[in-house]
C-alpha cells in the first residue's frame, strides 16, 4: 500500500507478463493474449518503455502460435524499431532473430535471410555469441528452404560451436533435426535418418508438438526415398495426427481470441456510451444551476425526466426485440429454431396458397463427428446452412430441428418447384468443400418432401415429409423422395415417427 502508483503498475504488468507466458506455453494463446494487453496497459501507465522488450516478444509468439503471422510480424516490428532507436543492441538481435524464424516459420524464406544477416552482422559486432549461435541456426534454416544444403550444414557448424562456447544445450534437438534435414537436402537419408533418432526423443521431452510433426515429417520422406515405405507410412500417419491437433487447437484459439476481442468492442462501445451520458449529463447539471428561476429549473427537469423514460422506453422495447430474435434463432447455425420454423409452418397453412415443405438431414454426420470432433461437425453445419440459404428464395424459411436435421417452408409453392429448389440444395451440398477441416471431406444431404393437402395440420405435413425422408435415407441417400399422399401419413406412425433429432 506504501508503494507509488507506477511502481504497482510495473508490479502488474510484470505480473501479469509472467503469468501470460505461462498460459502461452501451455496452449492457451487467447488468455494469454489478454494478460499480455493489460500488461502493456499498466506498463504504459508506469511510464516505462524498455520493459516492453519481453512482452512484445511473448505476445509475437503468441500470435504466431495460432497462425496470426501478420499480427505476430507487427509486433515483432514494432520491437525491433524500438530496440534500434534505444540502441539495445542485445535486445534488437533478439526481436530480428524472432523475425527471421517467423518467416522460415510461415515459408517466407526470402525475406528471412536478409533479416538474419544483418542480426549476424550485429551479434558479431556487439559480441553477443549467443544471439550470433541462434542466427546461424536461423538461417540454416533458411538455406535448408532453398535447396542449399552446403551453406545449412556451414551455418549449423558455427551455430553448434556458438552454443556450446555459451553453455547452452537447450538446441541440441533443433540442430540435430536440422542437420537430419540438410543431409537429407544432399540425398543423404541413411545419415538424416540418425540425426532424426538422435533428436526424437530430445523433442518430445521438450514437448513441442510442432517441431515432433516437422520431424516425423522429415523422417518419413527419408524412409520414403529409401524404400521403406511401411516405416514411412506410420510416419506420415503420426506428422498427420499431430498436424490436425495442432490446427484444431489453432482454430479454437482463433475463436476464443475473436469472442475476447468482440466483448472487449462492446464493452469499450459501453464505457465510452457512459462517459457521453454523464459528460452530457454533468453539462446539463451545469446549465440548470445556471439558471435563476425555479420555473425554468423545474421545466427542464421535467423535459429530462421525460426524455429519460423515452430512452428508457425505447432501450426496453430494443432488448425485448432482441431477446425475441434470438428465442426464435439456432444459436449455432444462425438460421430459424424449432420454435420458429413450426411456427412459420403454422402460419404458411392458413393462407390459400399450395404450401411446400421439405425435411433434410444430412447423411452420416456421426462419421464426421466421430473422425473429426463435435466442433468440426459444428463447422459443417454452420457452412451447410450458409449454402442452403443462399441457394433459397426470400419467401423460403430454412430452420433447424435438431442435430443435423433441416426443415425448409415454401410458399406458394407447387410440389413441382419445390422439387427445383430442393434439387439446388442437393448439388450445392454435393460441390460443398470444407479445407480448413479437411480437403479430401464431402457431405451429401437426403430430402423428404411433401405438398400440403387441404385442411391437412402442421404434425400430419411433417410427418409425411418425414417419411419421405425414411424413404430417401433406405433408397441410398443423396437424393429427394416425395410423400404422395395419406399412405405416407401413416408410414410416419411407423419407423420415421420413431427417428428423434439428436441434439448436436
Amino acid at each position: 500500500l506504501l508503494q507509488s502508483l507506477p511502481a504497482q503498475q510495473q508490479l502488474l504488468a510484470e505480473a501479469l507478463t509472467a503469468r501470460g507466458g505461462i498460459l502461452s506455453n501451455l496452449g492457451e494463446q487467447a488468455r494469454a493474449l489478454q494478460d499480455f494487453e493489460r500488461a502493456r496497459a499498466a506498463f504504459r501507465a508506469a511510464g516505462l518503455t524498455t520493459e516492453f522488450v519481453p512482452l512484445l516478444l511473448r505476445m509475437a509468439s503468441a500470435y504466431a502460435r495460432i497462425g496470426d503471422w501478420a499480427q505476430a510480424e507487427r509486433e515483432l516490428l514494432r520491437l525491433v524499431e524500438r530496440t534500434q532507436s534505444s540502441r539495445v543492441w542485445d535486445g534488437l538481435v533478439i526481436a530480428l532473430v524472432r523475425l527471421g524464424d517467423l518467416y522460415n516459420d510461415s515459408d517466407a524464406a526470402a525475406k528471412a535471410e536478409p533479416v538474419l544477416a544483418r542480426a549476424i552482422a550485429l551479434a558479431t559486432e556487439h559480441g553477443n555469441s549467443f544471439g550470433l549461435a541462434a542466427a546461424r541456426m536461423g538461417l540454416a534454416r533458411t538455406h535448408i528452404a532453398r535447396g542449399q544444403a552446403d551453406a545449412a550444414l556451414a551455418e549449423l557448424v558455427q551455430a553448434r560451436a556458438g552454443f556450446e562456447a555459451s553453455d547452452d544445450a537447450t538446441h541440441t534437438n533443433v540442430l540435430l533435426l536440422l542437420t537430419g534435414q540438410a543431409l537429407a537436402t544432399k540425398g543423404q537419408h541413411v545419415q538424416a535418418l540418425a540425426r532424426y533418432r538422435e533428436a526424437l526423443p530430445l523433442i518430445r521431452q521438450d514437448g513441442n508438438q510442432l517441431r515432433l510433426a516437422t520431424l516425423y515429417e522429415a523422417q518419413a520422406r527419408s524412409e520414403e526415398a529409401l524404400g521403406r515405405s511401411g516405416r514411412a507410412l506410420a510416419d506420415y500417419k503420426r506428422y498427420t495426427a499431430l498436424q490436425m491437433d495442432l490446427q484444431r487447437k489453432m482454430r479454437l484459439e482463433q475463436v476464443r481470441l475473436l469472442e475476447h476481442e468482440a466483448q472487449t468492442r462492446q464493452r469499450e462501445a459501453e464505457n465510452q456510451q457512459l462517459r457521453a451520458q454523464a459528460d452530457a449529463r454533468r453539462q446539463q447539471v451545469t446549465s440548470l444551476e445556471s439558471v435563476r428561476r425555479w420555473q425554468s429549473l423545474a421545466l427542464v427537469l421535467g423535459g429530462l425526466l421525460l426524455l429519460l423514460a423515452s430512452s428508457l422506453a425505447w432501450r426496453q422495447w430494443r432488448q425485448s426485440q432482441a431477446l425475441r430474435e434470438l428465442a426464435m434463432t439456432d444459436t449455432l447455425t444462425g438460421v430459424r429454431n424449432r420454435r420458429a420454423i413450426e411456427a412459420g409452418a403454422d402460419q404458411a397453412l392458413l393462407g390459400a396458397a399450395p404450401l411446400a415443405l421439405m425435411v433434410l438431414d444430412l447423411d452420416h454426420f456421426k462419421a464426421v463427428n466421430d473422425r473429426f470432433g463435435h466442433a468440426a461437425g459444428d463447422a459443417v453445419l454452420q457452412a451447410v446452412a450458409r449454402q442452403w440459404q443462399a441457394q433459397l428464395r426470400d419467401a423460403d424459411r430454412l430452420g433447424r430441428i435438431g442435430g443435423e436435421e433441416f426443415v425448409v417452408v415454401c410458399p406458394h409453392t407447387t410440389l413441382e418447384q419445390a422439387h427445383l429448389v430442393a434439387q439446388r440444395l442437393l448439388e450445392t451440398t454435393r460441390v460443398l468443400r470444407l479445407p480448413d477441416i479437411d480437403p479430401t471431406l464431402h457431405v451429401t444431404t437426403s430430402i423428404g418432401l411433401a405438398q400440403a393437402q387441404p385442411g391437412e395440420t402442421r404434425a400430419a405435413l411433417f410427418a409425411r415429409a418425414d417419411a419421405a425422408l425414411y424413404r430417401a435415407k433406405q433408397g441410398g441417400r443423396d437424393r429427394i423422395e416425395h410423400a404422395t399422399g395419406p399412405t405416407d401419413a401413416q408410414a410416419a406412425d411407423g419407423p420415421a415417427a420413431d427417428r428423434t433429432p439428436q441434439a448436436h
